[in-house]
C-alpha cells in the first residue's frame, strides 16, 4: 500500500449531536439517517406485528415478512458502514493531523 502526498494540512473535528462530525473547515457530515428504508422497516415491522398477533403461529406469510425484514435491516446496516467509510476516507485524504474531540 503507497503512502498518500503531505498536505500539510491539520484540522481538529468535533463528534456533536446535530451532525455526525464538524471539521474546522467548516465540512459537516450528516445524521446517519435513512428516513425512506426506515419507512419500509416500519411497514414490515407493522405487517409482522399483525401476522404474528392474528395466527399466534408461524405461518408461511410471516416467515416471508421476517426474511423481507431482515434483508431490509442488513440494507440499512451497509448503507451506515458505507457512508461512514466514505466520509472516513475523504477526511484522511485530506488532511495529515486529525484531531478529535467529543461534547464531554
Amino acid at each position: 500500500m503507497e503512502n498518500l502526498p503531505k498536505t500539510d494540512n491539520f484540522h481538529g473535528m468535533g463528534l456533536g449531536i446535530k451532525d455526525a462530525a464538524v471539521v474546522s473547515d467548516g465540512y459537516k457530515t450528516d445524521k446517519i439517517h435513512k428516513p425512506l428504508l426506515d419507512d419500509k422497516i416500519a411497514k414490515y415491522n407493522k405487517k409482522l406485528a399483525i401476522r404474528t398477533k392474528n395466527y399466534k403461529i408461524n405461518t408461511k406469510n410471516s416467515s416471508k415478512t421476517k426474511t423481507k425484514l431482515s434483508g431490509l435491516y442488513g440494507k440499512k446496516k451497509n448503507q451506515i458502514i458505507d457512508q461512514i467509510h466514505k466520509f472516513t476516507t475523504k477526511i484522511v485524504r485530506k488532511f495529515d493531523e486529525i484531531f478529535v474531540g467529543d461534547l464531554s
